[in-house]
């Protein structure tokens, strides 16, 4: 949420998700310039498919 909407419905255009069969999904995200960056936390849909996320 980096737009700070937690959200985690995929309806809800907050969060994003990989096609059904791919074998090496992928996310990224362009802060602009260089960060340091001291903490990720990756939240799971809360409108489905849960297992998924493993």
């Amino acid at each position: 949420a980096v737009d700070g909407n937690y959200d985690a419905r995929m309806y809800m255009n907050s969060c994003t998700h990989t096609a059904a069969h791919d074998t090496s999904p992928w996310w990224g995200l362009d802060l602009g310039q260089s960060r340091v960056i001291t903490m990720v936390r990756i939240y799971n849909r809360a409108d489905c498919c849960g297992e998924f996320l493993d």
